[in-house]
């Protein structure tokens, strides 16, 4: 909470106008609300971030039903909300943090990849239907910090999966939404294991 109300406050020093909400993603009424209140007070809407996400990592034998649809449902149900409200709006980009383990997959989130990859899917689809609309899907692998503590980060590195520093990584979206690439719609983000902070991303159109 007081990270989010530190940036804020940054925002506004900025002379930028801030409304902060705080719902479920599922919650298909509360979406709709929210985003009449912000095109009332705002007009058109021209974009989304869709960055949430639950993990509950487990082996699929070990995983109960409702721990499955939790996973799955925040990432595509919430996405379904999100575009459902905003139908009729002139967006300009839609960003959907995805992630590696819809593709590589990952021991105990077969639930997290299956979500992920779906939203890789409806991201070419999106795309399709809002040519002129800046959609991407940025597959994220693992950060270093967050979710990510100390026992796991040397988990990562003996795989051989490098994490991806928090500064660069946080240009990513911003690098790309201001950038009139190829059109690439899947976007893969990874870190280096050679010290260096550095990232090396993949981009399919």
């Amino acid at each position: 909470n007081r990270e989010v109300l530190n940036n804020i406050a940054r925002l506004q020093k900025l002379d930028i106008k801030v409304k902060y909400y705080s719902a479920s993603v599922l919650n298909e009424e509360q979406i709709e609300k929210i985003v009449s209140e912000v095109r009332s007070e705002f007009g058109n809407i021209s974009g989304i971030i869709h960055g949430a996400g639950v993990k509950r990592d487990k082996n699929i034998e070990d995983k109960t039903r409702e721990q499955l649809d939790d996973v799955i449902n925040t990432k595509v149900k919430g996405l379904k909300n999100l575009l459902k409200a905003t139908n009729e709006d002139n967006l300009k980009a839609i960003v959907l943090f995805s992630s590696f383990s819809g593709r590589q997959g990952r021991t105990g989130q077969v639930d997290y990849a299956m979500a992920n990859e779906v939203l890789n899917k409806v991201a070419q689809k999106v795309k399709v239907l809002r040519n002129d609309c800046h959609v991407m899907a940025f597959n994220w692998g693992p950060w270093d910090g967050g979710m990510v503590d100390s026992s796991l980060r040397k988990v990562f590195i003996n795989e051989g999966i490098g994490l991806i520093p928090l500064k660069k990584g946080a240009r990513c979206p911003i690098v790309e939404l201001t950038n009139d690439n190829e059109g690439a719609v899947e976007i893969g983000i990874i870190g280096l294991i050679d010290g260096k902070e550095a990232l090396s991303s993949s981009k399919k159109a």
